[in-house]
């Protein structure tokens, strides 16, 4: 590719590696509410949300015996579907050790930090598809595409699709189409390719963009024909 895609792919696959370490992180955060008898992913939608987050950081501060129902109840945001006695009862008798605060404190101080890395990669992301902005402006028009997205899918293809021989080609490079397995004339059923390993995981989530979009439904309606007969992992990579 051209030195400056080179470049974006450099800073697109830097931002994919902190998302990774990002969901690592979080996995270690919800160990530590596990552990420690803390219930709030059973009744929060996030368990990074705000709400979330700050009852999070009231029971640091607290133990079991001394938190206070109205103090939960000021914490919850208006757009939380959870009532202030679910939140209370999905914390009530927890017990968070030395070594647990510690290390929720240390992950949680990680977490902040990779969001602001993250955040920063994206912005020079930005800055360096500028020149192909309108690019990224026709991509972004399909249902499930961002902005952030296109620009994500425009790092690792490039703009010149002469280097495709057809649409078909272009799946195959992205590692979404199954592997040839055919034997004494029978064609017999086989997984995906393993190429792709930073754009496929993209068009993954654009797909599960695309199916939950209720002003263009179309790809919503195909998934739904591919899932009764081919179950749902295969309906979401074949609409990626």
């Amino acid at each position: 590719p051209p030195k400056d895609f080179r470049q974006l792919r450099e800073i697109s696959r830097y931002r994919f590696k902190l998302v990774c370490m990002k969901t690592s992180e979080k996995n270690r955060v919800q160990n530590c509410m596990t552990v420690s008898n803390i219930a709030l992913a059973n009744y929060v939608s996030d368990p990074f949300s705000k709400t979330a987050t700050d009852i999070m950081s009231y029971l640091l501060q607290h133990t079991s015996d001394d938190i206070c129902e109205k103090d939960i109840q000021k914490m919850i945001r208006k757009n939380s579907k959870a009532t202030a006695d679910e939140l209370f009862a999905s914390i009530k008798g927890y017990t968070i050790e030395a070594d647990q605060a510690k290390k929720l404190e240390l992950a949680r101080n990680h977490l902040e930090y990779l969001d602001g890395m993250i955040k920063s990669t994206e912005t020079e992301l930005y800055i360096r598809i500028k020149p192909y902005w309108d690019y990224v402006e026709f991509v972004s028009t399909m249902p499930g595409m961002t902005q952030l997205s296109s620009t994500i899918v425009l790092a690792e293809t490039g703009v010149n699709m002469a280097i495709f021989d057809d649409s078909g080609h272009l799946c195959s490079w992205c590692g979404l189409t199954p592997r040839s397995n055919e034997s004494a004339g029978k064609k017999y059923s086989s997984k995906i390719m393993k190429a792709g390993a930073y754009l496929k995981p993209m068009m993954v989530q654009c797909a599960l963009a695309a199916i939950a979009s209720k002003k263009q439904p179309y790809f919503a309606i195909k998934s739904r024909r591919i899932k009764k007969r081919r179950g749902h992992k295969k309906a979401i990579i074949a609409i990626a």
